[in-house]
């Protein structure tokens, strides 16, 4: 009996001896590391005519299990401008085993400009006007997002309607990256009422 007890303790022994090895093995062999992400410069400077493949230029990914897997590499984000005009670029890789790493680099443009406003009109009025719509005499283009005009905002404005003067106008515009131009228009009432029978001068 004390045999028999002795041989069952000795074989429970050696299978929990066997199950540890099993999991540690199977532990070992589990891939949760990501690949690594790699760029030629830190930062990268480009135009805004390039096409977006551009931004994956000098950029590679390696696994230590996959190899390379600079196939899977995706521009995820681009940020807003920052103060010093440069924007973050935020890279995704994957491998096989679905483990994701980021990594990020800084872009700057060799040609952007910020908005641009356009005016149609003249912002010249008559006392008599019972409205003035600056907003019509105003469009707004971007290099990134085109016509932007439906995004102009009217900051401020101390105009006073019916009553002659020179005043000003303060209109703001922000594009898709962040960026933002204002301008500060000037508007002249005229204390008259206009004669359409007038001269143009």
């Amino acid at each position: 009996m004390i045999k028999f007890q002795k041989y069952i303790c000795a074989a429970l022994a050696a299978f929990i001896v066997v199950l540890t090895g099993i999991i540690a093995v199977q532990a070992g062999g589990e891939d949760t590391k990501g690949p690594e992400i790699k760029f030629g410069s830190e930062s990268i400077r480009v135009s805004i005519e390039d096409d977006k493949s551009v931004l994956l230029n000098d950029v590679t990914a390696n696994d230590d299990k996959d190899g390379d897997v600079s196939g899977s590499l995706m521009v995820e984000n681009l940020s807003d401008f920052s103060d010093d005009g440069t924007r973050t670029i935020t890279y995704v890789a994957y491998d096989s085993s679905n483990n994701v790493t980021k990594a990020t680099r800084t872009i700057s443009y060799t040609d952007y400009k910020s908005p641009e406003f356009a005016l149609s009109g003249c912002t010249t009025f008559y006392s008599s006007d019972a409205n003035i719509n600056i907003a019509e005499l105003l469009s707004a283009s971007d290099v990134f997002d085109g016509d932007i005009t439906a995004f102009i905002k009217l900051v401020n404005d101390n105009i006073v309607i019916g009553q002659g003067g020179r005043y000003i106008a303060t209109v703001s515009v922000y594009n898709s990256a962040g960026d933002s131009s204002t301008l500060d228009l000037p508007v002249f009432i005229e204390p008259t009422v206009a004669n359409s029978s007038a001269p143009v001068v």
